[in-house]
């Protein structure tokens, strides 16, 4: 089950202006699952996260974020009622064993119980809820919380299930939230973002913001490349499609912005921009447009080592919530930004529908304890949408999986979600049983043309766009014009598990990728990756860790299509004369009107208005072209293929009195 609990709360105000949301959690003891790890019992509650510390029972606990009026802050959280049980038998609960990366190829000695818990008396852990943070997106301010449904009574050897537990967060009149620009599109957008991430979406209230940039030009840019002025040129293209389909878009240099902004370095400088374009031309996109020798890169310290990662960029006040979406195109010169611009213009306008509901699963044992399979079963039984074909390659199964795999891709595969140990130039496909690899060669000489993947890696380092050599997942993207892969999502340093549970770390972020897809209906590549962060918290350096270096090399704004694709037919006049006028378009697919499809006309300096569809399929616009030109019309909605067309501004219109 991919969500046990249900949440219910209420908003209470009191005589000294002090807010509070009670609030109760119910968990189902129907989730319950027990199995045996290592020799000891293993409890798991649908697909909710483990506790992490080392020696500790592993215990499954939930995320819940919380909206906060505007105006007040935190003061704390507190439980005011828990409705509990005895579950019958004795359970010796699996310690929590150290994080294992997903390059080692040896293996740790298993640690035994922490013996001041195993042989306490006392419930572990020894609360219910925490608060663990208290973030914002677009000015929504959200308190983030810890819940522990199942507790353990470690010297009993007896578990405790909480079927209930109220609460109450505690508030009071403080500062408000930092505000952004909110436009037409980016203000529904963000609230059904937010809406869909907390348990109170009745409490969502979005203020845009006023301030003026002391840096920035007015604009309303939703859209932002930032590239270096030797690379500029090459992404026009992609942001012409942008503006065609209704996506306001803009190109800034790292000069520019360099020459412009504050930082202790040249990354810091691009986060200033970036928070400042979000808070002036409400920009939500933004696509890093060069390797980490133009767009630098930031790297934290984590478990004892610097990691580099772009969610430096994406979180940019430091809360743990990304406030915009961001990838990047580790592109060294101007043919691989064409290479990448070709593909997700292919990907987004014309794909070919015959491998779009292909996906490929790799799961391979990380050790003898730690199948990865066990994973990827999950994710296809309790996620995946029944449009699409699965095709797995596992230990369990015979053959050779690194030609089966290499076939698999060659025939062309939508998205592949892989998960062996894995280097900066190579991917297991067995490694542990077999010592088969995917090599950096392998990817340059695969045949699937017009059919590239987006491909999602929990391996290590293979996400290393940083290095002196490049990735192979800059092999995936950047290399390899119109086959390979049109995005991928990997790790620039290590992949994270537990012995006996890749249900956590690494593993866990693999899941909420594909439930923010395909259960909670997260469009976009940025969006998604955002999301699958944005509704967890990292409790520990392991999960920062992973947080910083889980990276996107692909467009965070392109869609990633999830059904058969739909036609669009729009009608709407061939020819028109400068002018004032009423200009309707009516967008039909199959015959019938399409509602909610969205239509831009676009007539450079001219003409830029954007409008959905009613449910007759008819968008009607007022508009005022000047000039004799082409009037650009585009008609999009998830899911169906874009229609392009055009009607032409003339003077003489052929049949009116001027004809």
């Amino acid at each position: 089950m991919s969500c046990p609990s249900k949440i219910l709360f209420l908003f209470i105000l009191n005589a000294q202006f002090l807010f509070g949301f009670v609030g109760k959690v119910t968990f189902d003891k129907g989730d319950l699952r027990f199995s045996k790890k290592l020799g000891y019992d293993f409890i798991s509650l649908g697909d909710l996260p483990y506790t992490t510390k080392k020696g500790k029972p592993a215990l499954p606990y939930k995320i819940v974020n919380v909206a906060i009026p505007d105006g007040f802050t935190v003061r704390g959280v507190v439980v005011r009622d828990v409705k509990a049980e005895e579950i019958k038998g004795e359970y010796l609960l699996m310690p929590v064993q150290p994080p294992v990366t997903t390059e080692n190829r040896m293996e740790i000695p298993l640690i035994p119980p922490d013996r001041a818990v195993y042989n306490s008396s006392e419930l572990y852990p020894d609360e219910s809820i925490r608060l663990l943070g208290v973030g914002d997106i677009a000015g929504q301010r959200i308190a983030r919380l810890q819940f522990f449904p199942v507790r353990y009574l470690p010297r009993r050897r007896k578990i405790v299930f909480q079927s209930e537990i109220d609460f109450e967060v505690l508030t009071e009149r403080g500062e408000r939230a930092r505000r952004i620009k909110l436009t037409e599109r980016t203000r529904p957008f963000y609230e059904s973002l937010i809406k869909s991430l907390v348990v109170n979406p009745g409490e969502v209230r979005l203020r845009p913001g006023d301030e003026k940039s002391l840096v920035l030009p007015p604009g309303d840019y939703e859209y932002v490349v930032i590239a270096p002025i030797n690379l500029q040129i090459a992404f026009y293209p992609l942001i012409n499609w942008k503006i065609k389909k209704g996506i306001r878009s803009n190109v800034v240099t790292t000069s520019w912005i360099f020459n412009n902004y504050e930082g202790a370095d040249g990354a810091e400088k691009i986060r200033n921009f970036i928070q400042d374009a979000n808070e002036t031309w409400g920009a939500v996109w933004f696509l890093l447009g060069g390797d980490a020798e133009y767009i630098p890169v930031k790297s934290r310290y984590y478990v004892g080592e610097w990691v580099p990662g772009d969610y430096y960029y994406s979180d940019y006040d430091d809360d743990w919530l990304s406030e915009v979406f961001v990838g990047r195109v580790p592109a060294e010169n101007l043919s691989q930004v064409q290479i990448f611009v070709d593909k997700v213009l292919h990907y987004e306008r014309e794909p070919s529908p015959e491998y779009l509901s292909r996906v490929l699963f790799i799961g391979m044992d990380l050790d003898q304890w730690t199948p990865s399979e066990e994973l990827k079963e999950t994710i296809e039984s309790d996620y995946v949408l029944s449009f699409f074909d699965v095709m797995e390659v596992y230990d369990s199964q015979g053959g050779n999986h690194r030609e089966i795999a290499l076939n698999a891709l060659n025939s062309g595969q939508h998205i592949v979600n892989h998960s062996d140990h894995s280097d900066w130039d190579e991917l297991g496909v067995g490694y542990v049983n077999h010592e088969w690899r995917l090599y950096e060669a392998d990817i340059d000489d695969l045949t699937n043309y017009g059919r590239p993947s987006i491909f999602y890696s929990l391996g290590c380092w293979s996400c290393a766009f940083d290095g002196d050599e490049d990735c192979i997942g800059e092999h995936f993207v950047v290399y390899n014009p119109n086959k390979a892969g049109v995005a991928y999502l990997g790790n620039t340093r290590y992949g994270w598990y537990n012995y006996g549970n890749i249900f956590v770390y690494s593993g866990k972020m693999d899941l909420e990728w594909w439930r923010s897809l395909m259960v909670l209906g997260r469009r976009r590549l940025g969006e998604i990756l955002a999301d699958s962060k944005n509704r967890n918290y990292p409790v520990d350096d392991y999960y920062r860790y992973i947080y910083q270096e889980l990276t996107l090399l692909g467009d965070p704004e392109m869609p990633v299509w999830t059904g058969y694709l739909g036609e669009i037919e729009a009608e709407f006049d061939d020819t028109i004369s400068p002018g004032y006028r009423d200009f309707t378009v009516t967008v039909m697919s199959g015959g019938s009107p399409l509602d909610s499809a969205l239509v831009c006309l676009y007539k450079g300096g001219e003409v830029y208005v954007t409008g959905l569809t009613g449910a007759d399929g008819n968008v009607t616009f007022q508009i005022d072209p000047e000039t004799d030109g082409i009037l650009y019309v585009t008609a999009t909605k998830y899911n169906y293929r874009p229609f392009e067309g055009h009607s032409l501004v003339l003077q003489c219109v052929p049949g009116d009195a001027n004809g």
